[in-house]
């Protein structure tokens, strides 16, 4: 089995390298993630109480430390109260409209420091940085701030 020639073409360097296999494995579990969180959909609906009626699909997109993840999950009625349930979002604890995991805010909170340093001009290495690179940095910092807003 040749692991690597897939990504040779793109590895100019140990950086892209890291990046385009980051990327890639992010991606594969994104779909794994999904497949995982679709099965236990199914499977709560199976061995849901008979006074919740299935009212169809609803989109989630919450954002974890793989990257966003897009899957669709059972919307149901309790005919007792009238109020609206997700299964899902029960058992995996998923606060209603909030997108952020806490694995990711964990992991932002901890780079916050470096990414402040970085964007002062100062690289982590304690080098200049030059303008460009902290436009870059700070564009780069605002694109993710936005996909993980609600």
């Amino acid at each position: 089995m040749d692991c690597g020639s897939s990504v040779l073409p793109e590895a100019r360097n140990i950086n892209v390298l890291d990046e385009t296999v980051w990327r890639r494995a992010c991606a594969w579990t994104r779909v794994e993630f999904v497949a995982v969180l679709e099965r236990l959909d199914l499977t709560l609906m199976e061995e849901r109480p008979e006074q919740l009626r299935n009212e169809g699909f609803r989109e989630r997109t919450p954002v974890t430390r793989v990257g966003e993840l897009r899957f669709w999950r059972r919307c149901y009625r309790d005919e007792e109260t009238g109020k609206y349930r997700y299964l899902l979002d029960e058992a995996l604890e998923l606060a209603p409209r909030v997108r952020l995991s806490d694995g990711l805010v964990t992991d932002g909170v901890a780079l916050a420091p470096d990414r402040r340093q970085t964007l002062s001009g100062r690289s982590p290495t304690g080098g200049r940085r030059r303008a460009k690179e902290v436009v870059d940095l700070a564009t780069g910092l605002l694109r993710m701030l936005r996909r993980a807003s609600p």
